[in-house]
């Protein structure tokens, strides 16, 4: 968003007048800055959906994320990245009271590693997680921000990691979407992978007609 004025005028106008021509284009302009954050991809509420876009190839994520509360739903964000940042990966698995896990698995892996599990119900979410990064082990409790907290300012040292993590191999952190879900969940995990075949599928087709 921009406001141009003549330079003569411009440079004829004092700072008591620059201002208040500065005001009333500002008003002028038909985009909020608001708007312009949207457009770009930079609001809170775009970023939180894209994370969320990330697990959405399980059909326990599918069904029950919509149902928790505003809250929940931010708490789950926050240590969403805060495993991410760490360099560590989210992944699925078929047990069904511990369905999302965190640690570290590569791609092609048939297990993973996991130092943190995530039981996804329709009224919240369970947590519990093993010692490390200077946390003590974590018995399957409800996620509340006094947790989300703690492991937000966990030690990143590697030297106080479990040996099943190993070192830091210098790449980000896996989402669930990145690799193939361990030992395929359910039907949810395969439309998922389906569309996303379907996109590429779409996108190829434009690409031959260009």
């Amino acid at each position: 968003m921009v406001a141009h004025q003549v330079r003569c005028r411009g440079l004829a106008l004092d700072f008591t007048a620059l201002v208040d021509w500065s005001v009333e284009s500002i008003q002028k302009f038909k985009l909020t800055y608001d708007d312009v954050a949207d457009q770009l991809g930079l609001s809170a509420g775009q970023d939180q959906e894209a994370l969320l876009h990330h697990f959405q190839g399980h059909e326990d994520f599918v069904e029950r994320q919509p149902l928790w509360t505003s809250t929940t739903t931010e708490l789950f964000g926050r240590l969403a990245r805060a495993v991410n940042e760490m360099g560590l990966d989210w992944w699925f698995t078929r047990a069904t009271n511990s369905q999302l896990r965190f640690g570290r698995k590569e791609k092609g892996a048939v297990k993973g590693g996991p130092v943190g599990w995530l039981f996804l119900r329709k009224d919240g979410i369970r947590v519990s997680w093993s010692a490390f990064a200077g946390l003590d082990d974590l018995d399957s409790t409800d996620l509340t921000s006094e947790l989300v907290q703690l492991f937000e300012a966990a030690d990143k040292d590697e030297g106080s990691w479990p040996s099943k993590l190993g070192a830091r191999s210098g790449r980000n952190g896996y989402w669930p979407d990145d690799y193939a879900i361990e030992d395929e969940p359910g039907p949810a995990s395969r439309n998922h992978k389906a569309r996303q075949e379907a996109r590429s599928g779409q996108r190829y087709s434009r690409s031959v007609e260009w």
